[in-house]
């Protein structure tokens, strides 16, 4: 899509990442990002938790008497937030 003038930049690119992290080869930073990668499996369990103790903390807000002045627009935001 792009063609081959793509190959240059990405490689000058690569080049100018390489010496901002003091790089000497590729070697250097092969693999480092493996221990990030997961399954979409593993994804979907660690957005399901997030949104249980979303909730969780979203249940103490149920009635007047539990909220509070000084919070109340960040407690408000937090009832309606993803």
């Amino acid at each position: 899509m792009h063609g081959y003038g793509l190959v240059k930049k990405l490689s000058l690119e690569l080049e100018d990442f390489m010496k901002k992290h003091n790089f000497t080869s590729i070697e250097d930073f092969r693999g480092a990002s493996l221990q990030y990668f997961t399954t979409h499996t593993d994804l979907v369990k660690r957005q399901q938790e997030a949104i249980r103790q979303r909730k969780a903390i979203k249940k103490g807000l149920q009635s007047d008497k539990d909220w509070t002045g000084d919070g109340f627009v960040k407690e408000s935001e937090s009832m309606v937030s993803n």
